[in-house]
């Protein structure tokens, strides 16, 4: 678990744009918060976020895996 403080360091860690990860907070439930003032978020739980986007994508594209079980 690593912290990251900043937009900046988001950014840097995400390989996306302020623009972009501001969108994702605001629409995308992103795990990012702003304590006074600064931007703080924590490596694992962007990792956690990605990898449940990642799955969701991946059961909509194909629906029959879903119901194989």
């Amino acid at each position: 678990m690593a912290g990251l403080s900043g937009m900046k360091q988001i950014c840097c860690y995400c390989n996306y744009s302020e623009v972009t990860i501001l969108k994702w907070i605001r629409l995308e439930e992103f795990p990012a918060t702003k304590v006074g003032g600064a931007w703080i978020s924590d490596t694992d739980l962007v990792d956690q976020w990605r990898q449940k986007r990642i799955v969701n994508r991946y059961r909509k594209e194909n629906p029959s895996i879903n119901s194989q079980k």
